[in-house]
């Protein structure tokens, strides 16, 4: 079991040799046998819906991907601001451009998933392309998907968790105009990177994907 102050000077060394700013006062995050995670199957039910999120958002036809996701049962588990997304048009325009953003964390999920080796930093956009290879592709079924899921040790879930929240705290710190400096932090991907692996973490135990905290 790794110390969470072993952790949290591991994390700060690497940030600091990239050049990004660390605040030593942001606490330890939790050990391995304090944490919770989500359950692989939850995990890729979760990246289902952003894959479908994502797609609406980049414009794919709203029609047959809500009567996918009905069909294969996953229109229940989506967030309340998904379904207004997914199903009222007067919606849709609001919610696009902030939802197009969820396509940085479905990359998150699908690294959490395994089906991704690394993801380094968040500093540049990913495509939605780079991920249809891994995920079952619109209209086909997702249930051996889902079943066959497997989510990667808790440890390293927790490294990268901990890495993203001190990260972001760089970010928003350099936004604001404190004199943090992120390094090659961009603050709206690690925002995305962050809510992915809290949600997966049940950070403050909250269950509701549209209100994950990402606290610094």
């Amino acid at each position: 079991m790794i110390d969470p102050l072993e952790r949290k000077a591991r994390t700060e060394e690497r940030l600091q040799a990239l050049g990004i700013s660390i605040n030593p006062h942001l606490p330890a995050i939790e050990s391995i046998d304090q944490a919770r995670f989500r359950s692989p199957q939850e995990v890729a039910r979760r990246a289902v819906l952003l894959l479908a999120v994502a797609a609406l958002a980049f414009g794919k036809e709203g029609d047959p991907l809500v009567e996918w996701l009905h069909r294969e049962g996953l229109m229940q588990h989506a967030s309340k601001q998904e379904r207004e997304f997914f199903e009222d048009p007067e919606r849709f325009e609001e919610l696009g451009q902030q939802l197009s953003w969820r396509v940085e964390a479905l990359m998150v999920l699908a690294w959490a998933l395994c089906l991704l080796d690394d993801l380094g930093l968040p500093e540049e956009q990913c495509s939605a392309a780079d991920l249809f290879p891994h995920l079952p592709a619109f209209g086909e079924s997702t249930a051996d998907f889902i079943a066959s899921a497997k989510l990667r040790d808790g440890e390293e879930l927790l490294d990268f968790s901990d890495l993203i929240y001190r990260a972001h705290w760089a970010a928003r710190d350099a936004r604001i105009g404190n004199g943090a400096n992120p390094g090659p932090i961009d603050i709206s991907i690690c925002m995305e990177w962050h809510h992915a692996i809290n949600w997966i973490t049940c950070a403050d135990d909250e269950d509701d994907w549209d209100r994950v905290p990402t606290s610094t």
